[in-house]
């Protein structure tokens, strides 16, 4: 689940990032603003990450059975 979701989305990042770098600059002039945009991105995928790992679909894990014993 969560390769379906996160992997994409940093892959665009990654890809789109001096796309994004250099319009931040081009129009604010400021590193500020272009690294605050990096972590704006990051924060959305701590949030999308900490959204998927809170969901009840988890697979068990080693040695738990599904009665919870």
């Amino acid at each position: 689940m969560a390769n379906r979701l996160i992997m994409p989305i940093c892959s665009i990042v990654r890809s789109c990032a001096f796309a994004l770098m250099s319009f931040t600059m081009a129009s604010t002039g400021s590193y500020t603003v272009a690294y605050g945009s990096f972590i704006a991105a990051s924060a959305v995928g701590v949030v999308l990450v900490w959204l998927i790992g809170s969901s009840g679909d988890r697979p068990l894990g080693m040695g738990q059975s599904q009665s919870g014993a």
